[in-house]
């Protein structure tokens, strides 16, 4: 789905985009958060509760995975977490390439421009 029809759906729902359940950690409410604010304006509505919520508790599971990388194996952890999988997710959610590498490594340098 395009980000034109998105938006066509979001202004059909009204609303704006979705609030966390309280019932969530603060752990994830902050990562939802997150993905709310990297998502382009106007293009969440209130039914992308599932997928947000599933995006922020992914990306919770991503940060608590990253500091043991160094001492698993590649094989763990792409059976813990899949890179591919946050990425797909997130990327449902229409959000912009730079955005998601910034959600899931926050610590990385930005990529130089290309001259």
């Amino acid at each position: 789905m395009s980000q034109r029809d998105r938006q066509f759906i979001a202004s059909l729902e009204g609303g704006g985009p979705p609030e966390p359940r309280p019932e969530l950690s603060a752990e994830i409410q902050q990562a939802w958060r997150e993905v709310v604010a990297a998502v382009p304006a106007g293009v969440l509505c209130p039914s992308d509760r599932g997928i947000v919520e599933a995006a922020a508790e992914l990306l919770v599971r991503w940060r608590k995975l990253m500091p043991l990388v160094p001492v698993l194996d590649r094989e763990e952890v792409s059976q813990l977490l899949s890179v591919r999988e946050a990425y797909r997710v997130l990327g449902e959610l229409l959000m912009p390439m730079r955005a998601r590498r910034g959600l899931l490594f926050p610590e990385r340098p930005p990529r130089r421009e290309l001259a």
